[in-house]
């Protein structure tokens, strides 16, 4: 990418239509020019062909299928020459003075990885959707929606990273594949350099869709449900889970009885099983890494767990790869940071899980 410019958007594409046109555009019309790369992950819908008739200069990292969106970031990421990257959603249209403002906010915080925008809606344009993902001690993710924090637990939708700091906490694990991969990265810098994430009220993005077909819903449950025992086992070392085993037991209680636990118990019990393959296999390269001997990654089948409906799938290796935190000494202090947030969480995350219930109930 140019290193002219500050900034490289990044945008992972699959089959985003024309809603990722928009994105482009609204990325085109920054009061501060960014660099664009668009990875597309296997689009079957003409996306790409379409981006380089509207938008010649725009640099596109075709991948053969649908690797993820966590491959899809590293790949691009991979390409990103600038000081800092701007993730962006392919379906977030990006007011013209976000890439300006994020990046003022990031030069003001030099120690934190990553400037999360306020997320609203396009539909509905006083409805905020997300201002960054927050993690509680009761192991469960969700969006903030005040715009009055401060500090997020982990950014989602756009936000602009430090490329000095990713090279620092590494990347986004592909074994993830897709969802809570944002909260294990923002766990990873706040444990192991005392990195935090910021929220920049000023840089707003329009999310253009909002609709999730019941069938991807049921995907989703599956994928978060593995991802969220894999996140515990690498990041949360034994203490914090003692001292939060009540906040995680009455979490898992909740989403055994739940309306939405029984609607989705299939789904749920499929994720908690490849959640510990995950976990398995994670603690299989560690202890090779512990005795000195090399670990040979698998590809991205083996290594997500998942089976792809493409075969190219199994025979792409993933880029990068997180291990377990083993606990020492010197990260006492971050530790105990990362304990207070995932308590100071746990309001809103109550607070979400009786709104959807009474939600379910109207």
């Amino acid at each position: 990418m140019e290193k002219a410019s500050r900034i490289t958007a990044v945008i992972v594409n699959h089959n985003g239509g024309k809603k990722v046109l928009r994105t482009i555009k609204s990325l085109k019309r920054q009061t501060l020019p960014v660099s664009i790369l668009v990875v597309d992950n296997g689009s079957s819908d003409g996306s790409p062909d379409r981006i380089r008739k509207h938008f010649p200069d725009v640099l596109i990292l075709p991948v053969e299928t649908n690797t993820g969106y966590c491959h899809g970031a590293n790949s691009g990421l991979f390409a990103v020459r600038t000081d800092y990257a701007l993730l962006v959603d392919q379906d977030i249209l990006c007011g013209k003075g976000m890439a300006a403002a994020l990046y003022e906010c990031a030069l003001a915080h030099p120690d934190c990885y990553a400037v999360q925008a306020r997320i609203m809606s396009e539909k509905e344009p006083g409805r905020v959707l997300s201002c960054g993902r927050q993690y509680s001690a009761f192991g469960r993710a969700y969006d903030q929606k005040s715009r009055k924090a401060k500090h997020v637990f982990a950014p989602a939708g756009a936000a602009l990273y430090s490329m000095k700091a990713l090279e620092e906490i590494g990347l986004f694990d592909e074994r993830h594949f897709r969802g809570l991969h944002e909260v294990d990265l923002g766990y990873r810098a706040l444990l192991l350099s005392g990195r935090s994430a910021v929220f920049e009220e000023r840089a707003v993005g329009r999310r253009q869709d909002l609709e999730e077909s019941p069938s991807s819903e049921g995907y989703r449950k599956t994928l978060d449900a593995g991802n969220n025992l894999y996140l515990l086992y690498k990041n949360m070392p034994r203490g914090q889970q003692i001292l939060n085993a009540p906040f995680l037991g009455a979490a898992k209680l909740w989403e055994e009885f739940s309306d939405e636990g029984k609607a989705f118990r299939e789904e749920i019990r499929r994720g908690r099983e490849r959640g510990r393959y995950l976990i398995a296999r994670s603690a299989s390269a560690d202890l090779m890494r512990s005795e000195g001997t090399s670990v040979t990654r698998g590809t991205m089948e083996e290594e997500t767990g998942l089976e792809g409906s493409d075969q190219k799938f199994a025979d792409i290796y993933p880029l990068y790869l997180g291990g377990r935190i083993y606990f020492s000494p010197d990260l006492y202090g971050n530790a105990v940071r990362v304990q207070k947030r995932l308590v100071e969480a746990c309001p809103g995350a109550l607070r979400q899980a009786l709104e959807k219930k009474d939600g379910e109930k109207d």
